[in-house]
């Protein structure tokens, strides 16, 4: 009688499997294997900052919050991780459906606050000249502007000032929500400006971005000057 035990591997390892190895439960647990270690640091910086002593508490203290802020950091970028691959095990994506721009970024509000206070950034909320209505799936959108926020935050200096609105805008077949990051944008260059402000993405939030607001009926357009980058997320009107 044999003592070796045949063990079956994963589904899709073979090579004439059509089932896909980078399964949503892979991602799953390859997101929960890193926050494993992520929280382990976390857990570190308090400890060693509340036995910091008061004369320390300074520099050392600023360096530990970091930490805090950089675990943060890759903490959203898993969970953006999670949501794409839910997104695109769905063929289909997400039917839009009429939203209300001005509304759902007044849900947001509190949350954006939040992401851009952990940076250390200032954000401004601009009001829309109409009411924004378009055509684009909720949640694909709410992910979209989050993941966007983060990046802008992400590349900009304590100094500098997030800013959010639809400029004024005399195209009638599709809204403009604009995140943009410093004071030398204009509506005009948000809105049009020359093929050499456009850029391609490059981060994995830009690119996320794209992804998720193509499916859902709307595009993202990224543009670039010396004093800071913009997105543009373009969506159908009704």
């Amino acid at each position: 009688m044999s003592l070796t035990q045949e063990i079956a591997g994963p589904r899709g390892l073979a090579p004439d499997s059509a089932d896909p190895i980078l399964t949503t439960a892979m991602v799953k647990a390859f997101c929960h294997d890193c926050r494993t270690p992520l929280a382990v640091i976390s857990e570190f910086a308090s400890i060693v900052r509340e036995e910091l002593e008061p004369n320390e508490t300074g520099d050392s203290a600023e360096l530990l919050g970091l930490v805090h802020d950089r675990v943060w950091d890759v903490e959203t970028l898993l969970g953006t991780l999670e949501f794409l691959k839910v997104e695109l095990d769905d063929p289909a994506g997400r039917p839009p459906a009429e939203i209300d721009v001005a509304a759902l970024i007044e849900d947001l509000r509190p949350n954006i606050e939040t992401i851009a206070a952990r940076w250390g950034i200032e954000v401004q909320f601009l009001g829309p000249p109409e009411p924004p209505v378009c055509l684009c799936d909720a949640g694909s959108f709410r992910e979209a502007v989050v993941a966007l926020l983060n990046d802008l935050c992400r590349s900009a200096s304590r100094r500098d000032t997030i800013r959010i609105g639809v400029p004024l805008d005399l195209d009638t077949l599709k809204l403009q929500l604009c995140l943009w990051r410093g004071e030398g944008w204009t509506p005009s260059e948000l809105l049009g400006g020359t093929e050499l402000m456009r850029v391609e993405p490059k981060t994995f939030r830009q690119r996320f971005a794209g992804i998720v607001l193509a499916r859902a009926g709307g595009s993202l357009v990224i543009k670039q000057k010396d004093t800071g980058a913009a997105f543009v997320l373009q969506l159908s009107r009704p």
